[in-house]
């Protein structure tokens, strides 16, 4: 399953922010994940991510062409949960309208058994 991988996210910074402050926020990351500090079985693809976050958010066109991808992403995902929001009220009003057609012809066999 190929993920999408938000930058934005790795380095924990608005879509918004400028460049100083995603410079700032990988040098904190990367001082606390860097290999020779960070002793977890993941320090080398943490720092992999990191880095190349910071490569693609300082860069002009390639924090575009991420941003366009980013946009894509979430449009997405929004269409996917909005399809599942539908499907769950769907399923919820066919349910009542079973409920409410129960209902009725339990009220009509009570008259014709009278």
């Amino acid at each position: 399953m190929n993920t999408f991988i938000n930058y934005y996210e790795i380095l924990h910074v608005s879509q918004d922010a400028p460049v100083e402050i995603i410079r700032l926020a990988y040098k904190g990351l990367a001082q606390k994940y860097h290999p020779d500090r960070y002793q977890g079985n993941d320090a080398n693809g943490k720092m992999q991510l990191i880095n190349e976050a910071l490569e693609v958010l300082t860069n002009e066109n390639k924090r575009k062409e991420f941003d366009l991808k980013l946009n894509s992403f979430n449009q997405r995902k929004q269409k996917e949960r909005d399809f599942q929001e539908y499907q769950k009220r769907k399923k919820y009003e066919d349910f009542q309208q079973q409920e409410k057609n129960s209902r009725n012809f339990s009220k009509n066999d009570d008259k014709d058994q009278k």
